[in-house]
């Protein structure tokens, strides 16, 4: 399979920025109907190792978005993507 096959294919087959959108608002209308909070709420922040491929860094910036990656100096992986969890 030449490249250029493989790459028109692969463009075809993931979820459009429009259906991942749509998904994100359903599951945040079912949980907030569904939700009920006992009032202590605890954040909790975490790393992810990742490190970005040069192509993934040069899309990001090619469609003017952040690149997906950040520095964080206190953390055991220090680079990598940073995710928000709060527990209820």
């Amino acid at each position: 399979m030449s490249s250029n096959r493989y790459f028109a294919l692969e463009a075809t087959v993931g979820p459009k920025d429009e259906d991942l959108e749509e998904l994100c608002e359903m599951l945040a209308t079912s949980c907030q109907e569904h939700f009920s909070s006992g009032g202590k709420i605890a954040p909790d922040e975490s790393v992810f190792a990742y490190q970005p491929k040069k192509k993934t860094k040069a899309n990001a910036k090619k469609a003017g978005d952040p690149i997906p990656v950040g520095y964080f100096k206190r953390k055991p992986h220090k680079n990598g993507l940073y995710r928000f969890t709060l527990f209820f």
